[in-house]
């Protein structure tokens, strides 16, 4: 038995539907499901039609992109500061902060350290003689 037919208003509707909770950020699977869409006829959509899969993609990547415009406004605007010799806020600092130790480009060198879980025994040895050494001092 054929798939019945897609007409492009029926893919116009489909999209429209899944616009805000995509660009909201929920998944394919949230979208259709708050909207009543059967996610095969999407996913077969997305398969078939390159138009409809790259407003999909653009639906999600929507909240990635805006956050990424925002955080550029931010760092330029803290930029435009130091140019001009203007005292960064405490906000202005908080935001460096939060954004080195967050960042994937950053992360490396400015973010929290990790703790490494492998076991050594040397380490070990070492920590069972000071417990020893300090009962034995007591």
């Amino acid at each position: 038995m054929a798939r019945p037919q897609i007409t492009d208003q029926n893919k116009k509707v489909i999209v429209q539907k899944l616009e805000p909770y995509l660009k909201a950020g929920l998944s394919m699977r949230k979208a259709c499901f708050q909207t009543d869409v059967a996610r095969s006829t999407v996913y077969y959509l997305m398969e078939n039609d390159n138009s409809f899969l790259d407003q999909i993609r653009r639906f999600q990547q929507y909240l990635s992109v805006l956050i990424s415009t925002s955080i550029s406004k931010q760092l330029f605007s803290i930029i435009k500061k130091q140019n001009s010799n203007i005292k960064l806020s405490k906000l202005d600092l908080k935001f460096l902060f939060w954004l080195a130790t967050n960042s994937n480009q950053t992360i490396e060198e400015f973010g929290r350290k990790q703790k490494f879980t492998s076991y050594d025994p040397e380490l070990e040895i070492s920590r069972i003689s000071q417990i020893i050494d300090s009962e034995s001092n007591d």
